[in-house]
């Protein structure tokens, strides 16, 4: 009975382990090395990432000074044996080193690492558990003893080969998903301030993501009670069509404003080769703005502005300034001017004075909220 008792303990700190690491990404490998303690007792770590470089960096740490970590980033790096550089291949197949499995012991206590920085730490036994996907190492998790403690065993290095399984697929999926999160604000800051609609989906019409055109446009051609706006128009306007080699087709033509639908394959450095990028513009609004198209409405702006634009249009005429639209409609001064660029563009105007002009000579002045 005392034979079967020693395993099932040993499976049940394993899944407490594992139950205390189903964190959020940011908190994730915080957590982990704090559940290495409460379930192992292992009171000294570190948890670095691996860059695509090859580079540890981004040190979370549990009783390590500061300072040494920073001398360690700057310096102690190059001559630290567990370097991914320089062990990658075994890190890979075994994940988890230990000074033997590097060099010998006695070879190791003759190094300047060992001398001039772990021992200054109280640092005498040191494991290396290396974390990774089917193509690269992403982590490595650093546990460290004094000497008047024992070497890692090896029942405690079997321990540790089951649980940098489970930690290095979490770690995989939270790298992913925080890449995924970087990725949609590069986007959202690239593209907010454009004129063009813009809407990222995946090979399965799974909607990723889309700019604020492209809300603001496809809400004039979809019924108001749509709660995703940019997954009901995949739905409508790409569901049937071969839009996998380059479709393009109108999907709007009054006479004066058309909008054409451009799909291609995701060309951003940001995105998988997976992703698709649909996007539509209005053509020929200059050409019959210039040959004397009249906006006779409200309606007729905010087909031509998107809703963005017409926010900033409507406190330009109320004589804001760059800084004071930037203020009130919490926006940067750069994003500002981007708008107030493209409303130059799309009235054929060179600046305020010009489009003043041209919007008191147009019946959309009668609209309430673009008088003077």
């Amino acid at each position: 009975m005392g034979n079967n008792l020693e395993p099932q303990t040993k499976q049940e700190q394993i899944l407490q382990f594992i139950d205390s690491i189903m964190v959020s990404p940011a908190e994730f490998r915080q957590e982990v090395i704090l559940s290495l303690k409460k379930c192992f007792g292992y009171e000294r770590a570190t948890f670095f990432l691996i860059n695509e470089k090859g580079e540890m960096v981004a040190p979370v740490t549990m009783d390590i000074d500061d300072y040494f970590c920073n001398i360690y980033s700057k310096y102690y790096y190059q001559k630290d044996i567990f370097e991914p550089g320089k062990v990658a291949d075994k890190a890979k197949r075994q994940k988890i080193l230990t000074v033997h499995d590097v060099m010998a012991k006695s070879q190791f206590e003759m190094t300047e690492y060992y001398n001039e920085f772990l021992t200054k730490q109280d640092i005498h036994h040191e494991v290396a558990m290396f974390l990774s996907n089917e193509t690269k190492l992403t982590g490595v998790i650093g546990l460290y003893r004094p000497k008047q403690e024992k070497e890692f065993s090896l029942q405690e290095i079997g321990r540790l080969q089951k649980l940098s399984y489970y930690i290095s697929k979490m770690l995989d999926n939270h790298l992913l998903y925080m890449d995924a999160e970087h990725q949609k604000k590069l986007l959202e800051t690239s593209t907010q301030s454009t004129s063009v609609g813009l809407i990222v989906f995946d090979q399965f019409l799974k909607v990723y993501y889309c700019n604020e055109t492209f809300e603001a446009v496809s809400k004039k051609y979809l019924p108001e009670y749509v709660y995703n706006i940019g997954q009901a128009f995949i739905n409508r306007f790409l569901k049937n069509d071969d839009w996998k080699n380059g479709l393009q087709k109108v999907i709007f033509d009054n006479g004066r404003i058309r909008l054409k639908l451009h799909v291609i394959p995701s060309f951003s450095y940001q995105l998988p080769s997976s992703m698709y990028m649909a996007y539509f513009c209005q053509e020929d609004f200059e050409e019959n703005y210039n040959a004397g198209m009249d906006f006779s409405s409200k309606a007729s702006l905010s087909t031509l502005l998107s809703k963005r634009e017409s926010e900033v249009l409507e406190l330009m005429v109320k004589g804001m300034s760059n800084k004071e639209i930037a203020d009130s409609l919490y926006l940067s001064i750069h994003t500002v001017k981007t708008h107030m660029q493209n409303i130059f563009k799309k009235f054929n105007a060179k600046n305020r004075t010009e489009l003043s002009y041209k919007l008191r000579n147009s019946k959309a002045l009668y609209s309430k909220n673009y008088c003077y």
